[in-house]
């Protein structure tokens, strides 16, 4: 069946939750869909404006409520190969949170659901340093890890168990307390995070300061890491070379050039070493700093480890799904019946999920398409609020309480960081609430029994005629892939399409409501556009303009998406429009101009001209994206 496209309770082309204002209400949201069309237009114009660098840098946050396969596949042109982190929390398939399925090969029905979206998301992935997280518990692990193994064979795959609940569960014979992280990774991903995590290192220090009675820590248990450390003006500046057995210099070694030669002997005069050999201490020269203790001239060389070192067990308190996720979010929101069987992780544990993908890298992009309550969402942000970071996240979830949980969290936590019995609250010594600004679009997806609703067939008298098998495979084949097109989306729609909509069911008993249907967004994500900026006029002058950057199209190049209502800008009065807006056939501005229904423009300009403009049509390229892959 054809993709989806975007369903919305408001006109243009996404909701968006605003806020940074200035006042004593800094940072409280403002949540466009609840204001007149005409307004989220405006809005949205001016955003444009203001924003040089394009609208979609500064979108913090996307939230998507929509079955994770078709969101995925509507996200891929615009973000593949984009992604840093991919975390998930999927369904665990156990009798407490349990899956219904069309029949009992449930473990491999499990496996089907993670595959398809596993084969789909690993292209969002930025090549060689992506990484996709999972969490899962032992009901599911060992066949996820089977499956992780095949789909990503050529990269490693560490399994991290997690003391998600200290107190464990009532078992008669194990009291379960972990659960674990899957992480899949490439061997380049330790190079990225050398390279961004200054700004919180691992700090140690380079003289191993083990005691024991085994004596490993001292000189004699590591010969080659018994050398000198050669520092001036508070710097390392090289190494020396390993010392002979016989040599037993005094704790620093002053030379006549002002360089200091530093020994790993501790304050007792006893000699131990240096935790990294001869032969590989300059390959983390950029790692080694120098601390001057001014009172007794002393000096100790520190290892600032900037690699992800994280351990294979996780024991940190601050991992309680209970007090961390559920208490939590329960301060957030009042807990309802809706949210009796949402499980909330730590945030402490997705925030570290999060960063042991990262590293320190500020301005990544987050994936999560098993959104559940939020969790992701609300752990980037308090990263970013931490760190003044600029990391970006994209949340999926299907489920009802998308609009009563996912959505109002993220309000909530990005106009307070704390959170008590549904009140704000100022803690830690702040003076404020420390809200954070944020801009996050909303996007609804219709279902598949949305799409199912609104298909018309109509069937010839020769249908009737056929044998019941024959159609049958008629019915599936061809009347519901071909003849049922033009019910959803056929090429008079173009002809205003900011009228278009569709029957969106809203109760589970069949009842539905006529809704708007955003094709200007919906062609946005289709063909892959960044957006740099949006002239939105729909309401008082019929258009909306939309200046993009497409997947194959250099930092030089733009294209112009042009939509028209065509009764209000017909066949003769486009040109009119386009020089009032001073798009001319004479510049290369833009490489392609995409324009709905029919004109009198020219096809192709002067070629003489730098990237001569070519005009296309969107109901052509619209439809060929759509339907791709159905025939």
């Amino acid at each position: 069946m054809a993709k989806s496209v975007c369903s919305q309770r408001s006109t243009p082309p996404c909701d968006l939750i605003t806020s940074d204002h200035p006042t004593p209400y800094a940072y409280l949201v403002v949540d466009t869909s609840l204001f007149p069309a005409e307004f989220q237009s405006e809005l949205l114009t001016a955003l444009s404006y203001q924003f040089s660098d394009g609208i979609d840098a500064h979108i913090n946050g996307t939230l998507i409520h929509s079955d994770n396969f078709q969101a995925l596949n509507l996200l891929q042109a615009r973000y593949r190969e984009q992604v840093k982190c991919i975390y998930i929390d999927p369904p665990y398939n156990t009798e407490s949170n349990p899956i219904i399925y069309k029949n009992n090969y449930q473990h491999s029905s499990w496996l089907c659901l993670m595959q398809s979206r596993l084969e789909i998301s690993k292209f969002f992935e930025l090549p060689n340093l992506g990484v996709h997280c999972l969490a899962i518990d032992k009901a599911e692990q060992d066949k996820l890890s089977l499956l992780l193994h095949e789909e990503f064979h050529n990269k490693e795959i560490e399994t991290v168990s997690v003391i998600h609940n200290p107190a464990g569960t009532n078992s008669k014979n194990f009291s379960v307390s972990g659960e674990y992280a899957l992480f899949v990774f490439n061997d380049a991903i330790e190079m990225i995070a050398k390279e961004n995590r200054q700004d919180n290192p691992d700090i140690r220090d380079l003289m191993n300061t083990a005691k024991g009675a085994a004596g490993n820590h001292l000189r004699q248990t590591g010969r080659t890491c018994f050398y000198p450390i050669l520092v001036k003006n508070n710097q390392v500046i090289g190494f020396g070379d390993v010392c002979e057995d016989d040599f037993h210099p005094t704790r620093n070694i002053i030379k006549n050039d002002g360089i200091i030669e530093i020994y790993p002997i501790d304050n007792d005069g006893v000699e131990r070493k240096w935790v990294l050999g001869r032969n590989t201490v300059e390959d983390h020269l950029d790692e080694l700093r120098v601390k001057n203790n001014a009172k007794t001239g002393l000096f100790r060389i520190e290892r600032h480890k900037t690699r992800i070192n994280f351990k294979t067990v996780w024991t940190d308190t601050k991992y309680s799904a209970k007090k961390y996720g559920t208490e939590l979010l329960g301060n957030i929101l009042p807990i309802t019946r809706k949210m009796e069987r949402i499980y909330p992780k730590s945030i402490h544990l997705v925030e570290d999920c999060i960063l042991a993908s990262l590293g320190n890298n500020k301005t990544s992009l987050i994936l999560d398409y098993f959104a559940g309550s939020g969790t992701t969402a609300h752990a980037v942000i308090n990263l970013n609020r931490e760190d003044k970071g600029n990391r970006q996240y994209i949340l999926v979830e299907q489920g009802e309480y998308f609009d009563t949980v996912l959505k109002p969290r993220v309000q909530k936590v990005i106009y307070s960081k704390s959170w008590r019995d549904g009140k704000p609250v100022i803690e830690n010594g702040a003076d404020n609430l420390q809200g954070v600004p944020q801009i996050v679009k909303v996007l609804k997806l219709e279902s598949y029994e949305d799409t199912l609703n609104n298909l018309e067939l109509r069937r010839s008298g020769l249908f009737d005629r056929l044998n019941e098998q024959v159609q049958h495979d008629y019915l599936l084949h061809y009347m519901l892939n071909i003849e049922s097109r033009d019910s959803l989306l056929n090429v008079s729609h173009f002809a205003k399409p900011f009228d278009y909509g569709l029957n969106i069911s809203t109760t589970s008993a069949g009842a539905y409501d006529w809704q708007k249907v955003d094709l200007v967004e919906t062609f946005n994500y289709l063909i892959g556009a960044t957006v740099i900026g949006v002239d939105d006029k729909r309401t008082k002058k019929g258009f909306v303009a939309v200046e993009c950057r497409l997947p194959n199209q250099n930092s030089d190049e733009k294209t112009l998406i042009f939509w028209r209502d065509c009764e209000r800008i017909g066949y003769d009065e486009l040109q009119k429009q386009f020089d009032r807006l001073g798009i001319s056939p004479a510049d290369s501005e833009y490489s392609q101009v995409y324009v709905n229904g029919d004109h009198t423009l020219e096809t192709v300009w002067d070629g003489e001209q730098s990237g001569s403009l070519k005009i296309r049509s969107i109901e052509a390229e619209f439809l060929a994206l759509m339907f791709a892959g159905d025939e």
